[in-house]
């Protein structure tokens, strides 16, 4: 009796140590496998171009060839033709882009307001998975938006200097220190928000092809050139009154802006980095071009010019190339989409849908409505907002209560 005792006795521990042997080794292969995983994680290339109209590239269908490289660049992407941003100025749309929530959530309706602190940046998630983050723009997002620099480990301000090559120029020289590392980085390029002055030849480059000469009005330069921009403005410019010629020019910037994104581009596959990572480009809101009586010139309304903006995704051998996607979508999708692709959940509190269903097709409807906000241009203060569904918008305006004495 006490030797079977002892045999089973030395049988379980046999067993135990066969079974903690066997957990062991299926914990190290998850760990290898999971480590592998997370470093094949592709980096993420976020671009925006400031006031940049979809309607105004050739890939969505413009008669001149302003953008010749975004146009190479969307036949190897997904393309969006009704992406439409959450706010119609650039302090209400990127908090939106970036935290996939709503300006109402968000809190950020004009430069100055703080980012709400429950709300979680794009470049916070990805900072807590390893990821270097840098931010590369024209603005001081610290100052003008206190809170949108969240999660990042580096950001250079240009601080309002309009060259894109400058910008380029810096994301080649980030790219190239940080091609072997994990990144995610934002550039922002301005040049196409007013006032419009393209450097030559892109001043000139469009003149010819617009109907010069045929719209005069009384352009007040307040809109073009507004605050503490007016000191921009050409000296050669303050006779010209053809709505035309500010077309030209705005074109121009276009221009010029899609020649320095080509070059980034162009740096990007020399690096082999267009293989290993997403690309986004999109933009913070469009711009009205004399379109509408009350709105010469700019944006921060609910037209269709603002609403509207590019939207190209391409992720080499996972996301779909040359393929055009009809269907109505937000820009607060975009970084849900980014985590979808990165499996890394998204945040209850994210307002967006992952994109990847209507990409890959498993989905044809994702959603029927889009949402946007804006300050109410009458008196800066109470909000608007809008809905855009099914060919026709519906526009609220929450008025600010009339004090009776």
């Amino acid at each position: 009796v006490n030797f079977a005792k002892a045999f089973m006795k030395r049988s379980n521990y046999k067993k135990l140590s066969i079974i903690l042997t066997g957990t062991v080794i299926v914990c190290c292969i998850f760990i290898s496998v999971y480590h592998k995983f997370v470093s094949n994680r592709p980096n993420i290339i976020l671009i925006t171009v400031d006031a940049l109209r979809a309607d105004h590239l050739g890939c969505y269908g413009y008669k001149l060839n302003t953008s010749p490289n975004l146009d190479r660049f969307a036949k190897e992407a997904t393309l969006f033709t009704q992406a439409i941003t959450q706010g119609t100025t650039t302090a209400m749309a990127f908090p939106s882009l970036q935290t996939s929530t709503y300006p109402r959530t968000h809190g950020v309706y004009r430069m100055g307001h703080k980012l709400n602190n429950t709300v979680t940046t794009l470049a916070q998630m990805l900072k807590k998975n390893n990821y270097t983050t840098a931010a590369i723009v024209t603005w001081n997002i610290r100052e003008l938006i206190p809170g949108l620099n969240r999660g990042f480990d580096f950001i250079a301000d240009v601080r309002f200097d309009r060259k894109a090559d400058k910008i380029t120029k810096m994301a080649i020289a980030y790219l190239e220190k940080n091609q072997h590392s994990k990144f995610f980085i934002w550039l922002h390029y301005f040049d196409t928000h007013a006032p419009y002055a393209p450097p030559p030849p892109y001043n000139r480059m469009f003149i010819n092809d617009l109907d010069l000469g045929r719209r005069y009005v009384n352009i007040d330069y307040s809109v073009l050139y507004p605050g503490d921009m007016q000191k921009f403005m050409p000296k050669d410019k303050k006779n010209i009154l053809d709505v035309d010629y500010y077309i030209s020019q705005y074109d121009g910037e276009i221009g010029f802006a899609d020649e320095q994104i080509g070059i980034l581009l162009r740096r990007i596959k020399e690096m082999k980095l267009d293989e290993k990572s997403i690309l986004i480009i999109t933009a913070d809101h469009g711009e009205v071009l004399d379109e509408h009586r009350d709105c010469l010139f700019g944006h921060g309304t609910f037209y269709d010019q603002v609403l509207r903006v590019p939207l190209l995704i391409k992720y080499k051998n996972i996301i779909p190339a040359a393929v055009i996607i009809n269907q109505q979508v937000q820009c607060i999708d975009i970084v849900p989409t980014i985590l979808d692709l990165l499996h890394i959940p998204k945040n209850r509190g994210m307002q967006g849908k992952s994109l990847l269903p209507l990409i890959y097709g498993k989905s044809n409807n994702l959603s029927l409505d889009a949402f946007s906000e804006s300050l109410n241009r009458s008196d800066n203060k109470s909000t608007e907002e809008c809905v855009r569904a099914d060919g026709w918008e519906l526009i609220y305006t929450k008025m600010e209560p009339t004090r009776t004495k």
